[in-house]
Formats: C-alpha cells, sequence, structure tokens
C-alpha cells in the first residue's frame, strides 16, 4: 500500500529534488574559508556550519510538528546546540599571545568547554534531532510494529502452512550451510553470501538472526574474510546448524546462493537478483543507518557510530549523512501535508480553512499519501484505498484543530497502513474493524500480495496483544489465498 504513493507523486517527486536542492549546502560544496573561522575572510567554522545546518533542520521539524518534549524546552536544546558552537570559535581565535581583551578568557580557560564536550554535545543534539525525524516520517512506528510482531513470535500470520514457515526460516541457514565449502581465499563470495542471508534473515523477521549476522560481516576485510566466515557459521551453529540433504551437498550453485532468493524458492518465482554490496569500509556502511537505515546499515548501527564519534572530522561526516537524507524526507513530508491541505481548504498560513473544501470529490484517489501531525491510536480497521484491496491499517487522530475538524467535515478518516509508515486519507464508508469480513480473494501484483501478508500478520499480532485471552476469529478459518499475476 504504501508504495503506491511514490508511483502516483512523479509531480510530487521532482519537486521534492528541488526543495531539497534549494536546502543548506553540503560540507563538500563549502569553501575552505567558510571552515575556518575569520571574520576578515567571512569564515564561520566547521562546527557553526554543522550547527546551523541542524537547527534549520530543526526549524522545519517545528514547523510539522511542535515541540512537546517534558525534559527540555526547545529554547535550553535550541541554546545547548549553539553554545557548543560558540565555545568552538572562541578556541578557533588565530593569535600569537594573549591580547587585553582575551586575557579574562585566559584566566578562566577552565570554564571554557573542551573539544570533547563540543563534540559529545553535538552529538546529543544530533541524536536527538534524527529521532524527531525518525519520529516525524512515521518510520518509528512501523518499525515498532514489526518489532511487536517479531516479539510475540515472528511476523508470520497463524494460519500460514507449517511447510511455508519451515522454509523461510531455513533460507538463510541454506546460505551460512553453504560457507564451509567456500575456500578462505574468496572473500568476494563469502561476503555476497552473508549479505545475501542477511536480506533473507530480515524478510523472515528474523531480526536477531540478522543482527548477528552483520556483527560476522564487520569482521570481513578485503583479502581477509576468515574472520567473517568463522563467525558466521558460529551464528548458523548457535540456532541449531543445518542438516543438508545429499542432493544439496553434492550440487551447490554459488552464484544462486549469493542471490537473495534461496535455492528452496519455487522454481516458478524469478530472482530478485544477487544483492548489490557496497565496498565501503563498515565505519563508512554505518554512517547511513539514521532515519530507518537502509540494506547496509539499521538504526543499532547509527547509534553505534554516534557512540563511536570522538573527532570533528567524523562529527561532520555523520551530520551530512543524516541530513542528505532528512532534508529528502522532510520535503516529501510537507508535500504531503500540502496535498491534505489542499483537500481540506487550508490557507497558506494554516490560520483557517475554507467551508467549501468540506465536499471531497467522490473520484478521488485515495491512494496518494497524505501527512498531517497526528496521534497515533489502537484501533485496527482495514480501510479500502483506490485500485488496492483490504488492508491493514491503525486510525490517526489530527492534533491540529483545523485539521481534525476538516477531516470530520468531509467524513473521511486518516489512517496509517500497518507496518509501512503511509499515511492516507479515506471515506468513513471505506473503514472496517479488522475482524470484519471482506473480500479477500483478489488476483494481485506479486509485490502487493506479498507486502499485503506481512501487514496482515503484523495486524493479527497486534489485536491478539489487545485482547489477550480472547479467541481469534480466524483461527478456524480457511487461509485466504492471493493469486499472484504472472509479469
Amino acid at each position: 500500500l504504501h508504495a503506491s504513493a511514490g508511483k502516483k507523486q512523479t509531480r510530487s517527486s521532482r519537486k521534492t529534488e528541488e526543495v531539497v536542492e534549494t536546502g543548506n549546502p553540503s560540507i563538500a560544496d563549502m569553501t575552505c574559508d567558510k571552515l575556518w573561522w575569520d571574520d576578515k575572510v567571512g569564515g564561520n567554522g566547521t562546527v557553526n556550519v554543522l550547527v546551523n545546518a541542524l537547527l534549520e533542520m530543526e526549524d522545519k521539524c517545528n514547523d510539522l510538528s511542535p515541540w512537546r518534549r517534558h525534559d527540555t524546552t526547545r529554547d535550553e536544546w535550541r541554546n545547548q546546540l549553539s553554545a557548543a558552537s560558540v565555545a568552538w570559535t572562541q578556541d578557533c581565535s588565530m593569535q600569537l599571545g594573549p591580547s587585553s581583551e582575551h586575557e579574562d578568557e585566559m584566566t578562566s580557560a577552565s570554564l571554557r568547554m573542551s573539544h570533547a564536550t563540543i563534540v559529545a554535545s553535538i552529538k546529543g543534539s544530533l541524536k536527538d534531532l534524527e529521532l524527531r525525524v525518525f519520529e516525524i516520517s512515521g518510520q518509528k512506528k512501523a518499525v515498532e510494529e514489526a518489532d511487536t510482531a517479531e516479539e510475540d513470535g515472528g511476523a508470520q500470520s497463524d494460519d500460514e502452512d507449517d511447510a511455508d514457515q519451515k522454509k523461510r526460516g531455513q533460507n538463510w541457514k541454506i546460505k551460512i550451510n553453504a560457507l564451509n565449502r567456500v575456500p578462505t581465499p574468496k572473500y568476494t563470495l563469502i561476503r555476497d553470501i552473508i549479505v545475501a542471508a542477511i536480506t533473507v534473515a530480515r524478510k523472515a523477521h528474523l531480526n536477531q538472526v540478522a543482527a548477528e549476522l552483520k556483527a560476522a560481516l564487520q569482521l570481513h576485510r578485503p583479502h581477509a574474510a576468515g574472520e567473517a566466515k568463522v563467525a558466521a557459521i558460529a551464528v548458523l551453529e548457535k540456532y541449531g546448524g543445518y542438516d543438508a540433504s545429499g542432493d544439496e551437498e553434492e550440487d551447490v550453485d554459488f552464484d544462486e546462493l549469493a542471490a537473495v532468493d534461496a535455492p528452496a524458492e519455487s522454481p516458478d518465482n524469478e530472482a530478485d537478483g544477487a544483492a548489490i554490496t557496497s565496498m565501503l569500509c563498515s565505519e563508512a556502511i554505518m554512517m547511513s543507518g539514521s532515519i530507518g537505515g537502509d540494506d547496509d546499515a539499521d538504526p543499532y548501527d547509527w547509534s553505534d557510530a554516534i557512540k563511536e564519534c570522538k573527532s570533528l572530522s567524523r562529527l561532520a561526516a555523520l551530520s551530512q549523512c543524516f541530513l542528505s537524507k532528512a532534508y529528502d524526507v522532510v520535503a516529501r513530508i510537507e508535500l504531503e501535508r500540502g496535498e491534505l491541505d489542499s483537500l481540506l481548504g487550508v490557507n497558506a498560513k494554516r490560520q483557517s480553512r475554507s467551508k467549501k473544501a468540506s465536499n471531497i470529490k467522490k473520484s478521488r484517489d485515495s491512494s496518494v499519501a497524505i501527512w498531517c501531525d497526528s496521534k497515533l491510536t489502537d484501533r485496527l480497521v482495514k480501510a479500502k484505498v483506490t485500485n488496492y484491496p483490504w488492508w491493514p491499517a491503525r486510525v490517526c487522530e489530527p492534533l491540529d484543530p483545523l485539521i481534525a475538524e476538516g477531516v470530520k467535515d468531509c467524513g473521511h478518516v486518516v489512517i496509517s497502513s500497518v507496518g509501512n509508515p503511509g499515511m492516507f486519507l479515506v471515506p468513513e464508508k471505506d473503514v472496517v474493524d479488522f475482524i470484519e469480513e471482506t473480500e479477500d480473494d483478489l488476483s494481485l501484483d506479486a509485490e502487493v500480495a506479498t507486502s499485503l501478508r506481512e501487514s496482515t500478520a503484523i495486524a493479527k499480532k497486534l489485536w491478539r496483544r489487545q485482547n489477550v485471552g480472547v479467541q481469534s476469529p480466524w483461527s478456524r478459518k480457511s487461509r485466504p489465498r492471493f493469486v499472484e499475476e504472472k509479469k
């Protein structure tokens, strides 16, 4: 369901790129005179450049979702970040000896912030801001839903065939077991197999396995893959090992094992293709773990990278990696908020709205993503958006009174699809209780069918957690069969 937003907004995507291009310049684009503090040449200093970029991003976040922390105020947070910049500027004064105006500073040098304190202060602010963008984007909510399902025994539905469950849990083992037959000098193949095993473990929602395999992968070095190989095999043994059949032992296709799809999959399904591995060192890969991460790094890697950062150069790299992603995310959210404002007739200053906008056209495409500052409720539903089947979702309550009034007046509901960050505005008539019967036997695109299964499985886990001791209404029903369209 969430993929539809990207497909439906080609023009919006171009606008997003334009917004990002006009944002703060990267550290790499700064001329040298700007990176060293000197008012004669207009230099602001590296720390000042970083701090200003983070403060600008915080302004954008606050415009989308006002400050709600209770442990500190917004002014205190911003002042602490600005103080680090001022302290660094004082230490960057270029002079041979103390001048009269600096004598007091030199006598109270112990009261100034040390280099380590300055870096630590900015690190804390960077971590806070990353979490804020993570929450605003909805990705934190999606990760927490998937983690909840994992805690309750994985994201497979209770009506899934035992054979399917076993197959999904064995795919990563097949790959790692094959490492026993790969010579250590073949360091590239070893890395590709471990990366593919991590990917299929994630697809099977085996997050702990994926995390341990990733730790093994970090031991991999060019022309030295022995430690990574041994560590990966140790993970396999920890989880019971793998008993391969005689045919599997005799006929091993290493190229297939290095691909994302496991050899045990149905031959009718086309392979996703070999995983594209990064040639960056582990320290550089970890920097891409902000705002939910990517295929190479996750939020845990980002947290580790923040903890290990002790130098200004590393801090600048971390900040720029975060900001480059954050500008894209915020620009997309601003466009999605603008879409909702337009539907509800909210004016440019977001202070009033046109009552004429209360009647939204029935022909409107409800699969176009929207965004509003909202509170996620525990109400599980199924929602029907344009060109998609009934989809598990949770109802959102807009926190802006203007938006809440507009949504109510037009007879619509704001929902967020389960397991995904996407938010949508759908008519009330297209929202039913999660356990209500709906027509599910539909021919679906293969990718949509897979996403729907995963979302439904997570939603069922959430429903059970909310209804402890209540028998699930679908436990004895036959599993709906989604027919995947052949392309």
